[in-house]
């Protein structure tokens, strides 16, 4: 805490200046000199608009809390250069194509291996990779065409998710399993 020079045991006063403030300096006597002239504000505080406000608290963060999109090096290696398996559309500028977990992601309790993900494409509109997210969109179909049996095995068997519950995550809700007795009927 800076003394005032009055309060000084040995009355020594001297102004060292914003400039050597950093560098310790003692007078005569032993007794280390401190700044304490008051800063003074070059501007007066100008309050912040209610717009400027309610956009600095609108803006997210860029930093993902954990292991942030929770997919390895391996997986991206996997999707890069494939195209789509929903659309078909391939990486260019403006599209991004992405390993799309098929169960539960590595965050939430899934694993790393390279048959938890599938491509699927990424535009600033979201693609397909957001509405299979969301539960929206039906790839089911898809993954059987295009041979994607491998990837939906290691869900049934790494993950232990029924086969029903799989195939109303890949096609979004659209497709349930209906018993064989229902059938007949």
């Amino acid at each position: 805490m800076a003394m005032p020079h009055e309060a000084r045991p040995c009355g020594c006063t001297r102004d060292i200046g914003m400039s050597k403030a950093h560098v310790p300096q003692t007078c005569d006597h032993g007794n280390l000199f401190q700044y304490t002239k008051p800063l003074k504000r070059s501007a007066p505080i100008r309050p912040v608009s209610e717009k400027r406000e309610a956009e600095v608290r609108r803006r997210r963060s860029t930093l993902k809390p954990g292991r942030g999109f929770a997919v390895t090096k391996a997986q991206r290696e996997k999707v890069k250069g494939l195209p789509c398996v929903n659309c078909g559309r391939e990486a260019t500028e403006y599209l991004a194509i992405d390993p799309g977990h098929l169960s539960k992601r590595g965050s939430q309790g899934g694993c790393d291996h390279i048959l938890c993900v599938v491509p699927l494409c990424r535009d600033m509109h979201g693609g397909c990779h957001r509405p299979f997210d969301n539960g929206e969109l039906d790839i089911y179909p898809a993954l059987q065409t295009k041979g994607y049996w491998a990837e939906m095995a290691h869900a049934v068997e790494a993950h232990q998710v029924s086969p029903s519950l799989l195939v109303t995550r890949l096609s979004g809700g659209r497709w349930e399993l209906v018993e064989r007795n229902e059938v007949a009927a």
